[in-house]
Formats: C-alpha cells, structure tokens, sequence
C-alpha cells in the first residue's frame, strides 16, 4: 500500500486541496494520491507523478476506493498495473464525480483498465478521459471511462483517448457492464 500523498486511510478520512509530482512505485493498492481508502473523500486533488504497480489495484488518484468518493479530481500522471488500473480509481466503490485523466493508462497482463476507473461498483458522473488506454496482449475489458462496471452508472462523461484493446471487451466508455447498471 502506497501514495504519493497518503499511503492507507481509514473510516472518515478526507484528503483534499494536494498535489502529488512525485513517483510512485510498489505492489498493490497503490496510487498519486492516497493507496488504499478505507471510507472517506478525496476532493480537488491532482496527480502529476508517474504510478507503476506490480499488482493491482493502481489508480492515478486512489488505488483502492473501499468506500466513499473522489470529487473534483484530475491525473496527469502515467498509471501502469496489472489489473483493475484507473486514471482516477483502481478499484472503487462509491462515487467518482467531475475528475478527469489525461495520462496513459497501460495494463501489465491483466484486466480491467479504464481511462476514470478500472473496476467499479457505483456511479460514475461528469468525469473525462483524454489519455490514451492500453491493454495487453491478453488483457480484456479496456474502456474509456470504466473497465469494469459491476453495478452502478455512468452519466454525462466522454472519452477522447485511444482505446487500444488487443483481446476482446473494449470500449469508448466501459468495456464490461454488469447487471443493474446504466450508461
């Protein structure tokens, strides 16, 4: 577990108004911002630093959103992991609202990449992905905003970043869309 800005945070944590320029590297849960959220927000944060996971899950802002938010967000940084990879979120449940990606976002050889998120359970609203999305030779489920939807909503985002998916489950917006959930 690691960030550029908190490693791991517990119930009711907020981090807000901070800027990571810094790399970072590690295992799992790792992320610009802060590695693993347990419950809590993340508000009007940036990530300029390049992120490289050897596991999953590796967000430019969060690596692992257990709980809660991520608000008013933007990553500039290159994210590369293994599975579940996110310009914003790893993995994540709860809400991410108005962020935005504008770095790479590489899969090692896994899946569940996204431009905003790479696996998610929960809504997805006014966010944005610029950066371009790259799978790997096996890896499945490449989208532009969310890999992986398992339940939840993506409303009012666009995607203008390459999707470069080599197997099967790309697309512009979310590559995988699970039971109850909208686009």
């Amino acid at each position: 577990i690691a960030g550029g800005i908190v490693g791991d945070g517990y119930a009711t944590t907020t981090v807000s108004n901070c800027s990571n320029y810094g790399s970072v590297n590690g295992a799992s849960s790792l992320a610009g911002i802060i590695g693993n959220l347990q419950a809590g927000s993340v508000i009007s944060c940036e990530n300029h630093g390049v992120v490289t996971g050897t596991g999953n899950p590796v967000g430019g802002i969060v690596g692992k959103l257990a709980s809660g938010k991520v608000q008013d967000s933007i990553n500039k940084g290159n994210v590369k992991g293994q599975t579940k990879t996110g310009g914003v979120v790893g993995e994540g449940v709860g809400t991410i609202d108005n962020c935005e990606n504008h770095g790479q976002i590489n899969d090692g050889s896994g899946w569940d990449i996204g431009g905003v998120a790479g696996f998610m359970t929960g809504d997805v609203i006014n966010s944005r992905n610029y950066g371009t999305v790259k799978g790997s030779s096996n890896g499945t489920h490449v989208g532009g905003i969310v890999g992986s939807l398992i339940s939840g909503n993506v409303t009012n985002c666009t995607n203008e970043g390459l999707i470069d998916g080599f197997s099967w489950g790309a697309g512009g917006i979310v590559a995988s869309v699970g039971n109850q959930s909208s686009i």
